[in-house]
């Protein structure tokens, strides 16, 4: 079967159309979890933020505990001195036994840094998966 020259071009048209919907679409799912990622980051930076200034001059959890329980999400709270030594966690009875977490991604990054973050990082305590942010 022989194609006429319109069919042709509009099979043409047709396949570039198709080709730059689907080009578009993954760019957008990329924006997409880009932007979602940049502001889960952000508010848990904030909270950490509000977790630091409570604690600012003194290691008492309480203040910080009661922060995250103000939220209605589920978060995991650490808190880590600058030497590594975990002081709290909220998923762990015995966080007074848990490793050096100087040398996580995200902990490293905001030992160096300020901040950092580490996305769907499988707990090594809980075997959960979570996304980390550090400050």
């Amino acid at each position: 079967m022989k194609l006429t020259i319109g069919t042709k071009l509009y099979i043409i048209v047709l396949t570039m159309f198709v080709a730059n919907t689907v080009v578009f679409l993954l760019f957008q799912h990329n924006r997409e979890k880009q932007y979602k990622i940049e502001m889960l980051d952000n508010k848990l930076a904030q909270m950490n933020d509000d977790v630091h200034g409570s604690m600012m001059w003194q290691y008492d959890t309480a203040n910080a505990v009661n922060i995250i329980k103000q939220n209605t999400e589920k978060i995991r709270l650490t808190i880590i001195k600058g030497d590594g030594k975990v002081i709290y966690d909220s998923d762990v009875d015995r966080y007074d036994t848990l490793p050096d977490h100087r040398h996580r991604t995200e902990v490293a990054n905001a030992l160096k840094n300020g901040h950092g973050y580490n996305i769907n990082r499988q707990s090594q305590t809980t075997k959960h998966d979570y996304f980390y942010s550090a400050t």
